[in-house]
């Protein structure tokens, strides 16, 4: 039971630090940056595995950047309402 309660907590927790949010934005965006990299892969000559490597780096670096971007709010001491006009 005590698990469940973990998970649930760690759930909420990344529903209201707006991960799920990131995680699908970061989504699209690979999506369309993916279509650009195998369109410009033959002309450019670039390697078979660039794409892959764009996802495997990309991802962890799009959520490291929202929740130091999260730090830095908290850091500049903004009250609720300015930081919930900005969406966070």
């Amino acid at each position: 039971m005590k698990v469940l309660t973990a998970i649930s907590n760690f759930l909420s927790e990344l529903r209201r630090r707006n991960v799920f949010m990131v995680g699908v934005a970061y989504g699209i965006v690979a999506w369309l940056m993916i279509q650009i990299i195998l369109a410009m892969e033959s002309p450019l000559h670039l390697l078979d595995w660039v794409d892959t490597l764009f996802l495997i780096i990309g991802f962890p670096l799009a959520l490291m950047a929202h929740s130091d971007f999260q730090a830095f709010l908290k850091k500049m001491h903004l009250d609720d309402v300015s930081i919930s006009a900005l969406g966070y």
